[in-house]
């Protein structure tokens, strides 16, 4: 068939539910499970099944036509789309749910679990990519839960699946990024919903996002929570070619990229990565350059502003990592909540957010926490503060603060150990309560229990200042260097205070112990 291809009708509308199926040897351009034209509404469900052939963009719904009263289906298990995967349709809405399942097949255009240019899904999304390949090497594209287009909207929940848990197969390899939320649209109009964002199997050559894909003009917004799971999927790490090291892929965000937000709650788990080739996990060699509370050039902003971003990472063998950051790149957050218990290794962990790597394009304008261009979030307990939490792991500079740019105006707090028997090795270098170039208008302050051995601790910045009081507490452990200020320069403008009280579950042993800093 040299054209388009519609379960429904041209002008007239259906009662029933169309079934179009493709097999090998089959091709049109594009294929509609339900009608073509304004009036061509199909009342009941419509089922897209696809198990080889060529054709460009493949739609659960209808053309201008809207489904009213069901759901879709759409299954790929074979078959080259030169355009992209929708589980709504063109310009038109679907009443009910919208699934997609892809394998074995190859996409180059993206897929989107809800409609293109204009369309609202009812109900929830469901896309489940379990192999095959999505955009190619040259022409890198985006996966979405949501839809394409400022006028796209899902009403429910979105879950966005990259493998299953415990896949033995090779999963789907994607060039490009992937997105629990839309490209300019919106998501969870129903605010109490949730878009889930499951990393379980597959390989990614470019980025993670809970959140949508904005532009410079448009937001695309989630109405709802958001959830992260990084659970065995592969990243690429690559950078550009200058100087600075612009990281392109190999990141993983709780929020938006470059536009829009979540407007619930938004919390990031990392229980496993994977060496992008297979292999052992080894010292040095990160599997994901990053993993961020926040957003990308995309400030978080949620309904209620005394929200941090949670991020948590528990694997005591599993996970690699380069930089954990509780904010984001190039963009605010309220507040922020980071909990490590345990991982194979991580370079840094930052409460702050990531105001040092020149984003793409231009210059850093910095990572603040609880300020939104310069002017605070509000007046909540947790707007401006970040609590970073370190249970287990090894871990080589943890700091409260912010890498480069980005102010914590009402103070950081690191707490370091636990009463509870460890489960996974602790096993940390350096510990900052400020960060490590970015000024710290607020108070910094670290609390240390039960430690079996820990290198050096600053109660300051690495080489910043600090505009607030210092507080370090040192409860119980064993620590080589102990200083209450800065490491090598910067300096804290109000009082530094070492508290030393024996009250936990080992005795305290300091090598050296300074109420000042090392260089600075």
């Amino acid at each position: 068939i040299g054209g388009d291809v519609f379960g429904g009708g041209s002008l007239a509308p259906v009662t029933g539910s169309p079934i179009v199926t493709a097999v090998a040897g089959s091709s049109g351009t594009r294929l509609f499970g339900g009608g073509k034209g304004e009036t061509a509404d199909i009342t009941g469900n419509t089922t897209v099944t696809v198990s080889g052939g060529a054709f460009t963009d493949v739609f659960g719904g209808g053309d201008a036509a809207d489904v009213l009263t069901g759901g879709t289906t759409v299954t790929i298990s074979g078959g080259t789309m030169s355009g992209a995967v929708y589980g709504g349709g063109n310009e038109a809405g679907v009443s009910g749910n919208a699934g997609i399942t892809v394998s074995n097949a190859t996409i180059l255009n993206g897929v989107y679990g809800g409609c293109n240019v204009t369309g609202t899904i009812g109900g929830d999304v469901n896309l489940l990519l379990s192999s095959g390949t999505i955009g190619a090497e040259e022409a890198k594209t985006s996966v979405h839960g949501g839809g394409y287009g400022k006028n796209t909207t899902v009403s429910g929940d979105v879950t966005v699946n990259l493998g299953t848990k415990g896949q033995s197969y090779d999963g789907t390899v994607i060039y490009g990024d992937i997105y629990g939320g839309s490209a300019l649209g919106s998501v969870n109009s129903n605010t109490a919903d949730t878009t889930r964002l499951n990393l379980y199997k597959g390989k990614i050559y470019g980025n993670a996002y809970g959140g949508g894909l904005g532009d410079s003009i448009t937001e695309a917004l989630v109405y709802g929570t958001v959830k992260v799971l990084l659970d065995g999927a592969a990243f690429n790490i690559s950078y550009s070619d200058d100087a600075y090291r612009v990281p392109l892929s190999g990141r993983l965000y709780g929020c938006n990229n470059v536009n829009g937000t979540p407007k619930g709650e938004v919390y990031v788990t990392v229980l496993s990565t994977t060496p992008l080739n297979g292999g052992a996990h080894t010292l040095g060699t990160y599997e994901v350059q990053g993993v961020y509370g926040g957003g990308n050039a995309a400030a978080y902003d949620p309904t209620d502003p005394n929200t941090p971003t949670y991020v948590l990472v528990d694997g005591c063998d599993d996970i690699s990592i380069e930089y954990v950051y509780g904010g984001g790149t190039a963009a605010p957050v309220p507040a922020t909540n980071v909990t490590i218990i345990g991982a194979f290794e991580i370079c840094y962990v930052f409460g702050g957010g990531n105001g040092k790597s020149r984003v793409y394009g231009g210059e850093n304008p910095g990572a603040d926490v609880g300020l939104k261009g310069g002017v605070s979030y509000g007046t909540g307990d947790k707007i401006g503060t970040t609590q970073v939490i370190i249970l287990g792991g090894t871990i080589h500079n943890v700091f409260g603060g912010s890498n480069t740019k980005g102010d914590v105006p009402n103070g950081t707090n690191v707490i370091l150990g636990d009463e509870n028997p460890q489960i996974c090795a602790f096993n940390v270098d350096n510990v900052y309560g400020g960060g490590n170039e970015a000024y710290l208008s607020g108070s910094s302050e670290i609390i240390l229990n039960c430690i079996e051995g820990l290198d050096e601790i600053y109660g300051g910045s690495r080489m910043a200042d600090i505009d607030d009081d210092v507080n370090l507490h040192i409860l119980s452990g064993t620590f080589g260097k102990v200083f209450g200020g800065n490491e090598e320069s910067g300096a804290i403008s109000g009082s530094i205070t070492v508290t030393i009280e024996e009250s936990g579950c080992l005795p305290i042993k300091i090598g050296e112990l300074y109420g000042g800093g090392n260089r600075a």
